[in-house]
């Protein structure tokens, strides 16, 4: 009998110690940390970078051993090493169409040597979930106008797919950013208020009302620029190249850097005060990666226009920022700096 129980209590001890084994070689571990948002900003290409931190907690880990792994929809993908910064594994997601939330976590494997002896472990982070912030309109650049008027819709979440709706009808746009999308005012009945939303059926989004005003040639200037994909004839633009002539756009600060994820804010300066519709200042730059930023404008009574920049991929490129009428872009240096 005495036999039977210090079996039976060896057997115990055996088991309970496996357990605790399994237990601690499958739980997560610091050993990762997120860096993703929690919020991404929507774009065209629905192309999200997830990114971590990783770094096994073992002293004895095999280097050139460690695999990173994000595992998203039930599928395992490698991650890669960001250059010239150790430690921090990137992957870059095709998220499907229409998907608003990522729900992923991350899994790394590393062999570890004890005493010339390998052995493979596995480390893996709680659940994870990334809010795909959608399409938000801010408003319309003026609330009226004659047929033929080009007007600008500001927010974000825009697409080339995106159409612009008078009530149900269809009007001509122009996809410019992921913030910005242009329309021209249709030959419609004048004097008459009309609902505007921008999407496709379904998913039409209300952006406000727009009030169409008789046209001074009754009608034809519309018909022209409805044939012209860039019409010259836009009279609130060439007030604006008129009165700017004379002056030099500048910007604060001069030259950018900052670390990718950080933020900086951006001031154009205009030469004169803007009268009328709000002034877009155009930029583009040859980094598109590095830089995320929105549409700029200089609202009407100001002369300073303030946007906020965040740094995407390391990188090292310009912004160039051209005003209407001016001859040439100011160039202002940039340089996104990875992580340490």
């Amino acid at each position: 009998m005495q036999n039977n129980r210090t079996f039976h209590a060896r057997s115990f001890f055996v088991i309970i110690s496996a357990l605790a084994v399994l237990v601690l070689a499958g739980c997560g571990t610091p050993s990762i940390t997120n860096l993703t948002a929690p919020s991404l900003p929507p774009n065209p290409s629905q192309i999200y970078t997830i990114t971590a931190r990783i770094k096994p907690q073992a002293s004895n880990v095999v280097e050139g051993s460690t695999v990173a792994k994000l595992i998203i929809d039930g599928n395992a993908h490698k991650m890669t090493m960001i250059p010239d910064t150790p430690g921090i594994y990137e992957y870059e997601f095709q998220a499907p169409p229409g998907v608003t939330e990522l729900r992923y976590y991350f899994l790394i494997e590393y062999q570890v040597s004890n005493i010339g002896i390998l052995r493979s472990r596995t480390d893996y982070s709680p659940l994870q979930v990334a809010t795909i912030v959608g399409r938000d309109a801010v408003g319309l650049s003026s609330n009226r106008g004659p047929a033929g008027s080009r007007i600008a819709i500001t927010g974000r979440g825009f697409t080339s797919h995106d159409n612009v709706y008078f009530n149900d009808s269809l009007a001509r746009s122009i996809y410019d950013s992921a913030n910005s999308i242009s329309f021209y005012v249709p030959d419609l009945p004048a004097e008459q208020n009309y609902t505007i939303s921008i999407g496709d059926v379904p998913g039409k989004l209300v952006i406000g009302t727009f009030r169409i005003d008789p046209g001074a040639d009754s009608g034809s200037a519309a018909t022209v620029i409805h044939n012209n994909p860039q019409p010259a004839a836009d009279t609130t633009m060439a007030t604006v190249q008129t009165t700017q002539q004379g002056g030099t756009l500048t910007v604060s600060p001069s030259e950018i850097k900052i670390r990718k994820s950080q933020t900086l804010v951006l001031k154009f300066i205009t030469p004169q005060v803007v009268q009328g519709a709000p002034m877009l200042i155009d930029v583009t730059t040859d980094i598109p990666e590095s830089v995320i930023m929105p549409e700029v404008y200089v609202q009407p009574g100001s002369n300073v226009g303030s946007v906020t920049i965040e740094g995407g991929r390391p990188g090292t490129g310009h912004l160039y920022a051209q005003m209407p009428g001016a001859d040439k872009p100011l160039v202002i240096p940039v340089t996104i700096q990875p992580l340490n």
